[in-house]
């Protein structure tokens, strides 16, 4: 029988497609995700073939306690009636262990049982064999004969044993269901394990087809592209499709080649700029050396004649060396060779000097000069300075063929000192304005020769001394050229 503790009741492109981190992260959370639910599908699988599997030993434990109750039971009837018979001390004796043996049968089987309603059929089932062992012990007692005594208690042995059977039974089928469920989840941990053996080399095959499509192959387009243009193909360009990335990477290359042509064609067509305009000079020089070197030998030059000739041969000397002082000088600046004396000046002053310059160089171009009454002193190398403001009221000369004032204008603005210089000429388109100050650009070479290096090398010496130079413009209406310098008390 149970003990007193046992009894109670408490016992869930050109497409611009996808980057290349966002493929990558995709492919392997796809990966993650795959091996995720193959590990939560597999940890369900066993956790429940477990369950299934504890649940089938605990209905066998619970079958094999109940059987071992029952012979129990039988043992301590027989016993019991044996004692009835001789009285031989021995049958007491194994009587007793029988009715120990019951007891403890039945303490199994309440281990053994799953849940309250199974605790309760043993508890019915100890309460039945305790009615039938009570009986037999009472009849025991009495004057009856012992076959007498066993008819007696016979029906209570049997609602006892009934009992038994029924709860046997029914654990037996528990634990065929149980038996059959782990068949199923070992079946289904079989097939998930297929499936992922399956799927996995699946998922990986179709993700390396995927990259390689979306990745690997405008990589090697690009690779390819390079080292075809690296072998001298100039005109190969690469495609801008695949992610973000590789596609910018294509774009860049694409535009970097294009430039290098542009280049290309503009440095050829400055070395015959260059050229032509060299031979114009040396021609002319070689005319006028000629022509004079005779007439000089047959006496009919003139002193003012002589004079005029050696005016002309100075005229194309300093054009030739303000060609070459360009190229020059932007070479230097370029590959930072370029040593500046910086010194206090007034751009006034400077400004003053450039007008007297030019000032009578041509009837047409009278040249205005207003200058603030203020002194604007400035960091810069003077002379440099001055080549620039020759450089801008040359070009405002130049670029006015028809004539027209040139204005120069010195003012403050803010913390800087500036000077202006405006024409009345030619003009600047506006989708021209960005690339006057590159090398080599000739908006208008027919009307104004020259190699196209004056603005682009004015603008390296303005920057390299701390200032800008900007530019306003509308086409024949002319163009106002800003130089603007930090003032030398706000200069750091």
């Amino acid at each position: 029988m149970l003990p007193p503790e046992a009894q109670g009741p408490g016992s869930t492109g050109t497409r611009r497609g996808a980057s290349v981190r966002t493929l990558f992260l995709a492919s392997t959370l796809g990966l993650a995700g795959i091996g995720v639910a193959a590990a939560i599908a597999l940890a369900t699988l066993a956790t429940e073939t477990s369950r299934a599997s504890v649940q089938v030993g605990r209905e066998l434990d619970t079958v094999l306690a109940m059987a071992a109750a029952q012979v129990q039971v039988l043992v301590y009837s027989r016993e019991s009636l044996l004692l009835a018979e001789t009285g031989d001390p021995v049958h007491a004796r194994a009587r007793d262990e029988a009715r120990a043996g019951v007891s403890a049968a039945l303490e199994a089987a309440m281990r053994s049982a799953d849940g309250l309603g199974d605790q309760a059929r043993v508890r019915e089932i100890d309460a039945r064999i305790g009615q039938f062992i009570a009986e037999r012990d009472r009849l025991l007692m009495s004057d009856l004969p012992p076959g007498r005594q066993l008819t007696v208690a016979a029906p209570l042995l049997d609602e006892a044993l009934v009992a038994a059977n029924r709860y046997i039974a029914d654990s037996e089928r528990a634990a065929s269901r149980m038996d059959a469920r782990v068949r199923r989840l070992g079946a289904a941990a079989t097939n998930a394990a297929v499936v992922l053996v399956v799927l996995v080399p699946l998922a990986l095959a179709l993700m390396l087809r995927w990259v390689r499509r979306r990745v690997y192959l405008p990589f090697l387009g690009l690779h390819d592209a390079l080292s075809a243009y690296s072998a001298g193909e100039n005109d190969v360009r690469a495609s801008e499709g695949g992610p973000p990335e590789v596609a910018d990477m294509s774009r860049t290359f694409n535009e970097l080649a294009d430039s290098l042509d542009r280049q290309r064609q503009t440095r050829f067509e400055f070395l015959l700029a260059v050229a032509h305009d060299l031979r114009n000079p040396l021609t002319a020089l070689r005319a006028a050396l000629a022509l004079t070197d005779g007439r000089l030998r047959k006496g009919e030059l003139t002193r003012e004649q002589i004079e005029q000739q050696q005016r002309r041969l100075a005229l194309q000397v300093d054009r030739l060396n303000r060609m070459v002082g360009d190229l020059v000088d932007m070479t230097r600046v370029e590959t930072g060779r370029f040593d500046l004396e910086v010194g206090v000046c007034d751009l006034g002053a400077l400004a003053a000097e450039a007008r007297d310059l030019f000032e009578g160089s041509s009837e047409t171009h009278p040249i205005r000069l207003a200058v603030s009454d203020e002194p604007l002193p400035v960091r810069c190398d003077r002379q440099r300075m001055g080549q620039v403001l020759d450089n801008l009221i040359s070009n405002a000369i130049k670029y006015s063929p028809a004539g027209g004032e040139v204005e120069v204008r010195v003012l403050r603005s803010g913390g800087e000192a500036c000077i202006e210089v405006q024409d009345h000429g030619l003009g600047i388109a506006q989708e021209s304005l960005t690339r006057i100050f590159e090398p080599f650009q000739r908006l208008h070479p027919d009307q104004a020769p020259g190699a196209g290096l004056g603005l682009s090398v004015a603008k390296l010496l303005v920057e390299a001394q701390g200032g800008h130079l900007d530019v306003e413009s509308e086409e024949e209406v002319g163009s106002t050229f800003r130089i603007c310098l930090p003032l030398a008390e706000a200069a750091p």
